[in-house]
């Protein structure tokens, strides 16, 4: 088709110098114009000659455009396949919640434990069995050996918040004792010892579960001493004391549960030291005022001297730990 259009310019070009001798010279005028649309064919503007074979030239592109869209259903293929992948991954389920808080409940069976720091005990509670070993020998006038049993209960709290390590307790202790007879039977003698304490109580936690400290305390302290002789009335006299102690002590913890779910604790306690108190002055043994006769008589009272209960004290216990 390039070759027939080429000869056909050639020929309008031979031609159309003859034409514009024969015709008038108005007409050249329009025979002029079509002359640059040939010339511009090889630029690319078509004319409507140009454009019939443009279906021609159209074919092979026809034939490549099949191709095209044959690659478009490969890749249209190749991209949904990842979609799968991340739907399947999207829609996993989230960990279950557990009944303390918005945490996954995997992430807190996996939390580690609570450490000795963590625990702050509201309330402590401990009972004691003490044995008290006496320095002076008036105790034998009341009893036949210098020791004596002590049961001891202490109710305390944590102050960590002031000090961590620090604890203060309120404490009863009740001396076990009995009657004592003396002059084969004829006299009888009762005795009878309480203390009332508060003390300050200092440890540290080593590995979570054993707790050395040491104590000191002061407090209030009551005896009591009732004679009674054969065939008479009972006398009985009482004396208020200032009572001490000191001690170390160690603690053996075990952690029932968490702090999360109450934090009960219980602990196993020896405890060694020193109990002092001022002498115990008997010097105002009389009947009660049940007991004495309104017989108009006066009547004095008895005196037996003091007692003194200082000495070593050595105990071991058990008790509890509650964090509220």
């Amino acid at each position: 088709m390039k070759r027939i259009t080429l000869i056909g310019l050639a020929i309008l070009l031979i031609s159309s110098p003859a034409m514009a001798q024969d015709a008038p010279p108005a007409e050249p005028a329009p025979e002029a114009k079509p002359e640059p649309k040939p010339e511009a064919k090889p630029e690319g503007d078509p004319t409507p000659e140009a454009e019939q074979p443009a279906p021609d030239a159209e074919q092979p592109e026809a034939e490549a455009k099949p191709e095209e869209p044959a690659a478009e259903p490969e890749a249209a293929k190749t991209e949904p396949e990842p979609k799968p992948d991340v739907e399947q991954v999207q829609p996993a389920p989230a960990p279950a919640s557990s009944s303390f808080g918005d945490r996954p409940a995997d992430v807190q069976q996996t939390a580690p434990p609570a450490r000795a720091e963590d625990y702050h005990y509201d309330l402590i509670v401990d009972l004691r069995m003490q044995s008290h070993y006496l320095n002076d020998d008036s105790i034998f006038a009341v009893k036949d050996n210098d020791v004596v049993g002590y049961s001891h209960l202490s109710v305390g709290h944590a102050l960590d918040s002031v000090l961590p390590g620090l604890r203060v307790y309120f404490s009863f202790e009740t001396a076990l004792t009995e009657e004592v007879n003396r002059l084969g039977g004829s006299l009888t003698s009762d005795w009878g010892h309480w203390n009332f304490m508060l003390s300050a109580d200092y440890g540290m936690d080593l590995w979570g579960w054993l707790r050395p400290s040491v104590r000191a305390g002061a407090g209030y302290a009551l005896q009591s001493l009732t004679l009674t002789r054969s065939g008479d009335d009972p006398l009985e006299d009482y004396a208020h004391d200032f009572a001490y102690t000191g001690s170390v002590g160690l603690e053996a913890l075990w952690r029932v549960t968490e702090p999360s779910a109450g934090g009960f604790t219980l602990a196993f306690m020896t405890q060694f030291g020193y109990f002092g108190q001022t002498e115990a002055e008997f010097d105002e043994l009389s009947r009660s005022d049940d007991d004495t006769p309104d017989d108009g008589f006066a009547r004095e009272d008895v005196a037996v001297g003091s007692i003194d209960t200082s000495g070593l004290f050595w105990d071991i216990g058990i008790g509890i730990r509650l964090d509220f």
